[in-house]
């Protein structure tokens, strides 16, 4: 499984940009086979099962901010034998525990700077991620 990690502070927009990757492989022509809201602090964080427009098996997990839930994320999609799993993730714990057949690509999530939105920003992480899938 090929394991995409958007890493960033707490309160940063990973999990806006979630919802942003979401949404762009839906307009892709991806099929949401499931989506679940997941307890957290913010009430915003969900877990989508997706099966995309070229026939991957992917799934996204927003709720990145505590390291037990990431870590139970990625074993639980790995032994399913997804394709892609697209996981939130704070900068401010330990790695996270990659099983050995996996591999992961790490991507920082964008703090706007002055003079962009972070829609925009938004929209730039989100585009990085979808190319990867």
């Amino acid at each position: 499984m090929e394991i995409i990690i958007l890493e960033g502070v707490q309160s940063s927009g990973k999990t806006t940009t979630m919802g942003v990757v979401l949404v762009a492989l839906l307009v892709k022509g991806a099929t949401l086979n499931s989506i679940t809201p997941v307890q957290s602090p913010s009430g915003m964080d969900f877990e989508a099962d997706l099966t995309t427009a070229n026939g991957k098996k992917a799934a996204i997990y927003s709720k990145g901010d505590n390291l037990s839930d990431c870590n139970t994320a990625i074993n639980t999609y790995s032994q399913r034998n997804y394709d892609v799993l697209v996981i939130a993730y704070s900068t401010k714990q330990t790695p996270l525990t990659i099983p050995p057949k996996d591999t992961t690509t790490n991507i920082p999530k964008t703090v706007a700077p002055p003079g962009v939105s972070e829609v925009q920003s938004n929209a730039n992480d989100g585009t990085k991620i979808v190319i990867r899938i």
